[in-house]
């Protein structure tokens, strides 16, 4: 009996989500496109693996048996290629790194100091497979993720903490020049504040006081002040504020080399606001390959040298 490695990795995703439209999303194809593949492994291994139901998928026994037993073939299989360059001991080879808005602005400041220190490790940075940490069986090969999405309660992957992000007040001088600078929370009210309304396919995070904390500071209980503004994401909630359009807060790292000005530095408590760890992602077959050892510890290293504390406010 035979069957295509990579029609496995697609069940074992389909696995994580109970859902094929779901799993299509994560793997980049279309649902029929999964379906297909399902049907096809089904084939070849000669056994229902899926049977639909009206709360979701549920797997057959063969599904659940192959579904315990798949991590640790496909992690044999991954590994393969990875030992084999290990040989060498080169600090060589094509590294994917998988990175989202904290780890884009991460890397890219660092990335030509990394580049020259070690030249023959080439950096293949993936913007939008981020999600596909969470699901053990959908990526291959060697790479690393610097990620702050919410760490999954099961993971075959290695997840270690970097250090914990917050969100801090900001605005620019053109709105400053403007409206002037609050001094304290109650002048908030005469202020134009940009209001945080998250998706909620890419967040769980419900508290509209930790994620807007600006409409409740200096007010009554129960009567926060109004917004002037909405939005759902940080990097466009920057761009407003760059262009004077009001104040908000911000994942400090965001603020970075912006002209961006902080308010209420001696009043303000991060704590009360959203916070989000931020980890270092790998596979454990991976763990002892010297160009993943080496990209993490530069990460790492990185982190520790930043001493104002202007990417994470706690870190390792």
């Amino acid at each position: 009996m035979s069957f295509e490695i990579n029609l496995l990795h697609t069940f074992m995703t389909v696995v994580g989500c109970r859902n094929l439209t779901h799993a299509a999303e994560i793997i980049g194809i279309e649902q029929p496109a999964v379906s297909k593949q399902i049907k096809k492994l089904q084939e070849q291994l000669g056994v229902d693996l899926i049977v639909p139901h009206q709360s979701g998928l549920v797997l057959t026994p063969e599904g659940e048996h192959l579904a315990r037993i798949a991590p640790s073939m496909l992690e044999g299989v991954d590994r393969l290629p990875i030992d084999l360059k290990a040989i060498k001991n080169k600090p060589e080879g094509e590294l994917k790194v998988i990175v989202e808005n904290f780890g884009r602005d991460l890397v890219n400041e660092y990335f030509n100091e990394f580049s020259e220190l070690y030249p023959g490790i080439k950096l293949n940075i993936r913007t939008e497979e981020s999600r596909q940490l969470l699901f053990s069986g959908q990526l291959s090969g060697a790479f690393v993720g610097v990620t702050s999405i919410q760490r999954p309660d099961d993971s075959q992957y290695i997840w270690k903490r970097l250090g914990t992000g917050g969100f801090y007040p900001y605005g620019h001088p053109k709105y400053f020049e403007k409206f002037g600078i609050p001094i304290n929370f109650e002048e908030l009210d005469d202020h134009r504040i940009v209001r945080y309304i998250w998706n909620k396919s890419f967040t769980s995070y419900k508290d509209d006081r930790k994620n807007n904390p600006l409409l409740y500071l200096g007010r009554p209980e129960k009567s926060p002040r109004g917004h002037f503004i909405t939005t759902d994401d940080t990097v466009h909630c920057r761009s407003l504020l760059l262009k004077g359009a009001g104040i908000a807060t911000l994942p400090m790292y965001q603020a970075r080399n912006t002209g961006l000005v902080r308010l209420f530095n001696d009043k303000y408590d991060p704590s009360i606001c959203l916070q989000t760890n931020t980890w270092l992602v790998y596979p454990r077959y991976a763990i002892n390959l010297l160009y993943v050892k080496i990209f993490k510890e530069f990460i790492e290293e990185k982190i520790k040298e930043d001493v104002n504390k202007t990417w994470l406010y706690t870190s390792i």
